[in-house]
């Protein structure tokens, strides 16, 4: 009779209490949230290598877009999907030294020096000081642009699939 009772007490409560569904809360996006917090075993190597083959993939899609108002949207996609900044840089673009520093700074300044020089750029990743990368990549047939992208490690690790490190690994 007790169990009874505490069973219908139970019942009850549950009934009364709002799931995160019932509360507004997008339950495929907490639980893809709390996939992409779960610890992760990551060497500086692995990083280094999934951030060279997603900017590789994303300067291609970009690249590859038919017109600048799909290349701006799959701008604006991959930036959210990734969680990076990407943007497109001439030599005329100095300004962004201003707030540059170290190795982020020595980076663009030769950056800068290539292109006003009428040097093809070539795919380049740095890794900074702190652990972030900052990628540069040739915007075809524009031969004085190139697309900057800057990943956060914390991001990239975030974002890296486990299946992936293990295919890394072997």
């Amino acid at each position: 009779m007790k169990k009874c009772f505490y069973a219908i007490l139970l019942l009850l409560c549950y009934s009364c209490v709002p799931d995160l569904k019932e509360r507004g809360y997008d339950t495929k996006k907490l639980a893809e949230e709390v996939k992409d917090r779960k610890i992760k075993k990551v060497t500086p190597r692995q990083l280094q290598t999934w951030v060279l083959q997603k900017s590789m993939l994303i300067t291609e899609k970009l690249n590859q877009a038919p017109n600048e108002q799909i290349q701006k949207k799959w701008q604006d996609s991959l930036q959210s999907a990734y969680a990076i900044r990407i943007s497109q840089i001439s030599a005329n673009d100095k300004n962004i030294l201003q707030n540059a520093q170290g190795k982020r700074k020595a980076f663009l300044e030769a950056f800068f020096y290539e292109l006003e020089q009428g040097k093809s750029i070539e795919p380049t990743l740095q890794k900074l000081e702190n652990g972030d990368f900052i990628f540069v990549d040739k915007i075809e047939n524009t031969p004085q642009k190139v697309w900057l992208l800057e990943f956060t490690k914390q991001e990239a690790i975030r974002h890296i699939d486990p299946k992936e490190l293990r295919k890394m690994r072997e």
